[in-house]
């Protein structure tokens, strides 16, 4: 008793698929975005001084959040544009009709994600330190 498989039917999931990684990616702009405006904030708030690391005292000066949040929005636009070349690499093999995708590729996606939600962790404890210094 053979069974012939027939070809699986995708339906709409491809579509569904494409939609997922379009709303992800519109998320992590809107977070990209939110991060940069909380940097050229605490850029104009604080002057630059120093190197912005720590003054003589070993304390940390006022540039050092400017610098914090300039290293946070440069890690969000890094994941950014990492997860927007998953997701082209994604759709283009939809399109192809490739199954499933390589677990390699969706590795990377999620290190870019996790990395983006550590930057957007440290951006908002960055900020709050800079509304208790005013």
């Amino acid at each position: 008793m053979s069974r012939t498989r027939t070809p699986r039917d995708p339906g709409l999931q491809p579509e569904r698929t494409l939609l997922s990684w379009r709303r992800t990616m519109l998320t992590m702009l809107v977070v990209d975005l939110l991060i940069g405006r909380a940097w050229l904030t605490s850029l104009s708030v604080q002057p630059a001084s120093g190197s912005g690391l720590a003054s003589a005292s070993g304390t940390p000066s006022a540039a050092a959040p400017p610098l914090g949040l300039g290293a946070c929005a440069a890690v969000a636009a890094g994941t950014t544009a990492v997860l927007a070349c998953c997701a082209i690499v994604r759709s283009r093999e939809l399109k192809a009709g490739t199954a499933a995708p390589p677990a390699r590729l969706l590795r990377i996606a999620a290190i870019a994600v996790v990395a983006l939600s550590a930057a957007a962790i440290a951006a908002m404890l960055l900020g709050s330190q800079l509304v208790r210094a005013s």
